[in-house]
């Protein structure tokens, strides 16, 4: 007796969900096009942008943007600590 209500209930919700994933890809796809010629992301530039929050929320220790500048340098990496000696 539920047997074909829950088969019209399944059928109905799947149609609803690839409705509505077909409407993101067509929103999208301009997006997803550029993505596959290009495939750039901004993950390095928001990582970084992490790291420099990170500090930022330590800003409080630093006395002038010399030192904040330097402690980015630091957490990013971009210092080395031990130069090499001949």
């Amino acid at each position: 007796m539920l047997a074909p209500f829950r088969q019209d209930a399944r059928q109905s919700w799947f149609d609803y969900g690839a409705k509505k994933v077909a409407r993101m890809f067509k929103r999208h796809l301009r997006s997803l096009l550029t993505f596959v010629r290009h495939p750039i992301t901004t993950a390095v530039v928001e990582g970084s942008n992490c790291k420099i929050q990170e500090v930022k929320k330590r800003a409080y220790e630093f006395w002038n943007r010399k030192h904040f500048k330097t402690a980015i340098y630091f957490r990013g990496g971009g210092v080395d600590l031990y130069p090499e000696t001949q």
